[in-house]
């Protein structure tokens, strides 16, 4: 595909769903927001994980490999051109000591397919999407991803990331823990300590949700099991 082609792609895509370039840029987690899509136009050759960063905020898929199953002409008429748009707040989920999330405010919404959030068992209106700061998820999660937070997920399974409110009220994303009645906060990076909370702490937190998604250019977040 030549540049001028991907860029009105790129164009047309992100005039459909209602957002400027800037909302494009920072969903896909550029400092300067709207710079890699005039890159685009002025000619400049993006790279591949830069293709990959912008179609995922614009909810479009990258392939690259051996042609894939057709779908079934049912399937094809249920997903063929349908997007589905997910709620994103000014929210940084704490990868370190924490951060206050109360009166967050929206920002434009964030697009996914509707054909890979049926596959996953997700529901739009039950998902919401922040950003991560901090180190402490590295190299899961790295600062200034976006992650998408299953809300209906709040039921807590080991060893999976979810989305928090601590203690003291700041929103936090940690690996989650049973270890019999206290839980255990664990960070991906090693230099970071893994935190206990005691039953009288545990009844104090609130989890938002499961992190089901991320946008390092971008990573889907498993399990470690």
């Amino acid at each position: 595909m030549e540049k001028t082609d991907l860029y009105s792609l790129f164009e047309a895509r992100r005039k459909a769903l209602g957002l400027s370039q800037a909302d494009v840029g920072q969903a896909a987690g550029y400092e300067k927001s709207s710079a890699k899509l005039q890159n685009i136009k002025r000619g400049s050759s993006p790279s591949f994980e830069t293709v990959k960063a912008l179609s995922a905020a614009l909810g479009l898929e990258v392939y690259v490999g051996p042609p894939r199953p057709s779908l079934s002409n049912h399937e094809a008429i249920a997903f063929e051109g349908e997007f589905v748009r997910v709620r994103r707040f000014d929210v940084q989920l704490s990868a370190g000591p924490g951060h206050n999330g109360e009166n967050a405010a929206e920002l434009a919404p964030l697009a996914f397919r509707a054909k890979w959030m049926f596959e996953q068992g997700l529901d739009a209106e039950k998902c919401v999407a922040v950003s991560v700061t901090g180190e402490s998820m590295l190299p899961t999660l790295h600062p200034g991803d976006l992650v998408l937070v299953d809300r209906s997920k709040s039921d807590l399974r080991d060893s999976e990331i979810y989305a928090l409110v601590d203690i003291a009220g700041d929103v936090r994303v940690k690996r989650l823990e049973r270890l019999k009645d206290r839980l255990l906060l664990r960070s991906e990076n090693v230099t970071f300590p893994t935190e206990m909370r005691t039953p009288s702490e545990v009844e104090q937190m609130t989890i938002i949700g499961r992190v089901v998604w991320g946008a390092h250019r971008p990573t889907v977040v498993k399990s470690r099991k």
